[in-house]
């Protein structure tokens, strides 16, 4: 139909799998955006490479599905965790920024109680 327009068009073998190409990245980004009244800004500058998010997922992708995060066999197995490096800093980093946090905010909230390993019954 567009063949004979100025428009440029492509024409994917499997609408399904663009269709979840967008649907993945909007429910990454658009909620979250949309939440905080944010905009996807990097506050504090930091020049990441343009494709880090490529890397991470190429990394995750091919991983078995049934993997385990190292803090999720942490907290199974009542350990310490990682928390304050990971979700604890880019709370801190984002109260610094003047810049809402809420997933990870969140997140830290919710595993607080076991960071110290297994809270004590």
């Amino acid at each position: 139909m567009f063949s004979r327009t100025p428009v440029t068009a492509v024409l994917h073998p499997d609408i399904r799998v663009a269709l979840w190409e967008k649907f993945v990245a909007l429910a990454a980004t658009g909620g979250v955006m949309a939440m905080t009244r944010l905009p996807m800004g990097r506050a504090l500058g930091i020049p990441l490479p343009e494709d880090c998010v490529d890397q991470h997922w190429t990394l995750v992708s091919g991983l078995d599905p049934s993997v385990r995060g190292s803090m999720l066999q942490d907290l199974l197995g009542g350990r310490c965790l990682e928390l304050e490096a990971l979700n604890g800093t880019v709370v801190r980093l984002g109260r610094r920024a003047g810049i809402s946090t809420p997933l990870n905010f969140a997140v830290y909230a919710a595993l607080k109680p076991y960071a110290d390993g297994a809270p004590s019954e």
